[in-house]
C-alpha cells in the first residue's frame, strides 16, 4: 500500500531481516505494524519489501502472491499453481488451490465451488470443442475433394472415348468454347497422377470389394509415383496420422482433467 516504506530489506532465510545498516529487524517492527508482510523481490529472493495485506503480494511480486500460513504468516511464497494470483492452503501437508486466476486466465478442475488445481489462457472445453469442430469441417472438405476426383475420373473415362473426336471435328460449333474446356478437363483428370491407381480399384476386377474399401485402396496406391512424390504422399499421410494421435490424446486429457 502506499503508506508501507519502500525500503528494501535483506533476508538471512531464517524469518529475519536486516537493513542497509546491518540491524535487525522484520516488517511489523521496522513499519510498526502497518505492513507486516514481507514479500521478496521479484528478481532477488534475498532482497524484501513490506507491505500492509495478502492482497498486495501478487502486485508487487506476481511470483509470490500468497501466503501460507502453515509456514509463514508474514511471508509472501511463491504458489504451485501456475497463473494464480491467490493460493489457499487447508493445512501444511496439503496442496494448494487457486481462488482466483490472474486476469485473461480461467480456473479448471474445480476443487471445491470457489477454487481450481489449475489456471489456463482458455477454457479447455470450449478450446477443445473449437479445435474438433475445424478438424471435423477439414476433414469434410477433403472428402469432397476425393469424391469429386472420383467422380470425375470415372465420368471423364466414361465419356472420352465417345465424345473426344467429334468435339474435334466440329471447329465451329456454338459452344466451342465449352467443349473445349470440357475436354482439357477430362483430359487433365485422365492424366492426373492418382486417375490411373482409381481406374483400377474401381474396375471389374474388384468387384467383391465396397466403394470405401477400393477408395482406401486407391489412396494408399502409389505404383505411378516417382520417388520423390512417393515420399512427399508417404509424409502426407504421416502427418494426417500423427494430427490423428495428438487429437485422441488431447480428447483423453480433457475428459481426465474434467473428472
Amino acid at each position: 500500500s502506499q503508506s508501507c516504506t519502500s525500503e528494501t530489506l535483506q533476508s538471512d532465510g531464517h524469518a529475519h531481516y536486516h537493513r542497509v545498516t546491518g540491524k535487525r529487524t522484520n516488517c511489523s517492527a521496522l513499519t510498526h505494524g502497518k505492513c507486516p508482510i514481507a514479500v521478496p523481490a521479484p528478481d532477488f529472493h534475498c532482497l524484501v519489501n513490506c507491505v500492509a495485506e495478502e492482497a498486495d503480494c501478487a502486485r508487487v511480486n506476481p511470483l509470490a502472491p500468497s501466503i501460507n500460513p502453515y509456514a509463514d504468516k508474514h511471508l509472501c511464497v511463491p504458489c504451485s499453481i501456475t497463473a494464480c494470483s491467490r493460493c489457499v492452503y487447508t493445512s501444511a501437508d496439503s496442496e494448494p488451490a487457486c481462488q482466483q486466476c490472474f486476469p485473461s486466465f480461467v480456473g479448471s478442475s474445480y476443487v471445491s465451488s470457489s477454487a481450481w488445481k489449475e489456471c489456463n489462457l482458455w477454457d479447455s472445453s470450449v478450446l477443445l470443442l473449437f479445435v474438433g469442430a475445424v478438424k471435423a469441417i477439414i476433414a469434410l472438405l477433403l472428402l469432397l475433394i476425393l469424391v469429386g476426383t472420383l467422380w470425375g475420373c470415372c465420368r471423364s473415362e466414361e465419356s472420352s472415348s465417345s465424345s473426344s473426336s467429334s468435339q474435334l471435328e466440329q471447329p465451329l460449333v456454338p459452344n466451342r468454347n465449352k467443349d473445349a474446356i470440357g475436354l482439357g478437363l477430362s483430359l487433365s483428370l485422365a492424366a492426373s497422377i492418382k486417375a490411373a491407381a482409381t481406374r483400377r480399384y474401381l474396375g471389374p476386377n474388384l468387384s467383391g470389394k465396397t466403394l470405401l474399401h477400393r477408395i482406401f485402396l486407391a489412396t494408399l496406391d502409389d505404383c505411378d509415383l516417382g520417388v520423390g512424390l512417393r515420399l512427399l504422399f508417404n509424409s502426407q499421410l504421416f502427418l494426417i496420422l500423427i494430427s490423428a494421435i495428438i487429437w485422441l490424446v488431447a480428447l483423453v486429457r480433457a475428459a481426465w482433467i474434467n473428472k
